[in-house]
């Protein structure tokens, strides 16, 4: 269904979508209705006043999100200014995540603002984690317009690269120029989760997905193995390191390929970096918590059934619930500065893997428990 500026037809989809049964099995903890409301609030909104800061407002109305907001302010709300365009599918996520465990309606009207954003800003869906978002929004609706928007949209851009390895390495080389070797792995594996939705939606005729999906992660795996590495999985004092190993880990988990002892070896790498609070550093160099990083490893793990991966996940589940402001968002490690993209890697997490009883104890030193780098996201690509 085409999504236009209509906003009172907007509305009457909203209301009567059937949700499928399937996903309202098993409820998300209040945590995650919390930070979609949060990122609900925050959001430059299009279809009537789902932000609930008035209409008209002062936003730019483009449905995306200011990168940084202040994590002090209960009351937060878009500024004036442009939204970024490559944050728009990653910050969509958790808010899509609540409205198919919880079925809250405001957070679907936020996914299809998110949407829209997408058109207005990029033309279609057109950054790593915009596909998966826009297959994932259509599954849940039952309208095939957003993952086939999504599709024609992918298919034009890896024919623009030269394929999808062009693509991997234009990300790999560009990640390495900036010193961000860690990001390598997690840019790239925003494309494989993306190729692999449209796998499952799609099949593989007449475009081949699982093709590209197999190229992203052998520019992956090959840079894991290659001598000497762009990202030495081996070394923990590598830029984004943690963010590293999760990106790493899931591309080799959900593309089935790979040597199955390296697979291990990362994912016993990632486990072993986790801190008592139950957090992740962001690397050797920053060891304290780190929430963004935190979210990362937490989604990584949750792709394994074991009660070792459980386990940890939880734990890093309950740092994040532990940490999370009154307001519903994460204000990072105290600072005032809130990251409305790391707001929905939060929830994903939460919803992913539900926090087990553990409680983090409090910090010692919020100074050390931030990257005081700052917050990643998605490559401009």
């Amino acid at each position: 269904m085409l999504i236009g500026t209509n906003r009172s037809h907007l509305f009457t989809f909203v209301l009567f979508v059937v949700l499928p049964s399937w996903l309202l099995v098993t409820p998300c903890v209040g945590q995650v209705s919390e930070a979609a409301a949060r990122i609900s609030d925050t959001q430059a909104d299009i279809i009537g006043d789902n932000a609930h800061n008035g209409e008209p407002d002062a936003d730019p109305d483009d449905g995306g999100w200011d990168f940084i907001i202040d994590g002090t302010d209960d009351n937060a709300v878009h500024t004036a200014s442009a939204s970024p365009n490559n944050t728009i599918g990653v910050t969509s996520l958790g808010p899509l995540l609540d409205f198919a465990k919880n079925g809250n309606a405001r957070s679907l009207v936020t996914c299809l603002d998110g949407f829209q954003s997408m058109l207005l800003l990029l033309g279609a869906p057109d950054k790593g984690p915009d596909y998966a978002f826009a297959e994932l929004l259509s599954k849940i609706t039952g309208s095939d317009f957003y993952a086939e928007a999504a599709r024609d949209q992918f298919i034009a851009k890896m024919a623009s690269f030269g394929g999808a390895r062009g693509l991997a390495e234009l990300i790999r080389d560009s990640r390495n120029s900036q010193n961000f070797d860690g990001l390598i792995p997690w840019d790239i594996n925003w494309y494989v989760l993306s190729a692999f939705r449209l796998e499952k939606k799609f099949g593989n005729t007449p475009y081949d997905f699982r093709g590209d999906l197999l190229e992203f992660a052998n520019v992956v795996e090959e840079d894991l193995t290659a001598t000497p590495p762009f990202f030495d999985y081996t070394d923990p004092s590598e830029e984004g390191y943690n963010l590293g190993l999760a990106g790493a880990l899931m591309t080799l988990k959900i593309s089935r390929t790979g040597d199955r002892s390296l697979r291990d070896d990362i994912r016993a790498r990632l486990i072993a970096q986790q801190n008592p609070s139950g957090a992740w550093p962001y690397n050797s160099a920053f060891p304290g918590d780190e929430e963004q990083t935190t979210a990362y490893a937490v989604i990584a793990l949750s792709i394994f059934q074991d009660a070792e991966a459980q386990g940890a996940g939880a734990d890093g589940s309950a740092f994040l619930v532990s940490v999370q402001a009154s307001h519903g968002g994460w204000d990072l490690g105290g600072s005032g500065t809130e990251v409305t993209e790391v707001d929905s890697e939060c929830a994903m997490a939460i919803a992913r893997i539900a926090p087990s009883s553990f409680r983090a104890p409090p910090p010692t030193d919020q100074i050390q428990i931030r990257n005081p780098l700052g917050p990643v996201s998605p490559l401009d690509l």
